[in-house]
């Protein structure tokens, strides 16, 4: 007879993972019903499912702002692995020495896809809090 060892299941995590992969309409829509129902959890659900896409195809002074406050070094290797048109995007809306040692970073550091995705992760997290914050909105 198998013992139950307690699994952990946290739902806000998985409603976030869930909004993840939803277009922007499904995902308005039960934010706009959860949000008649619970206010706080609905932003909150709403600042923590935006995904490292969703940031590059903000507009272009959040994503400058964004950029800012990300290290220059965790901006090359979280674009390691972009389309060559989203290296440029984000290179052209950093500042020119940024810009230059993020690209270096880049052309010189041997990362994966794992590190490449948890620095994505990095620039997700700033994202978030910088919404928290009211400096950006996206």
């Amino acid at each position: 007879m198998s013992e139950n060892k307690g699994i952990f299941l946290n739902g806000k995590n998985q409603a976030i993972e869930i909004l993840r992969h939803l277009n922007q309409s499904e995902k308005g829509r039960i934010l706009d019903n959860l949000k008649l129902r619970n206010p706080s959890m609905a932003y909150e659900l709403l600042v923590n499912s935006y995904t490292f896409e969703d940031i590059m195809h903000s507009e272009q002074n959040t994503l400058g702002t964004v950029l800012e406050y990300a290290s220059a070094p965790i901006i090359g290797i979280a674009i390691k692995f972009l389309s060559k048109d989203f290296q440029k995007k984000i290179l052209k809306n950093m500042n020119r020495v940024k810009a230059e040692e993020a690209f270096q970073v880049f052309q010189t550091r041997n990362t994966s896809i794992d590190e490449s995705t948890k620095a994505q992760e990095k620039i997700l997290e700033i994202a978030s809090e910088l919404i928290k914050r009211k400096i950006i909105t996206l």
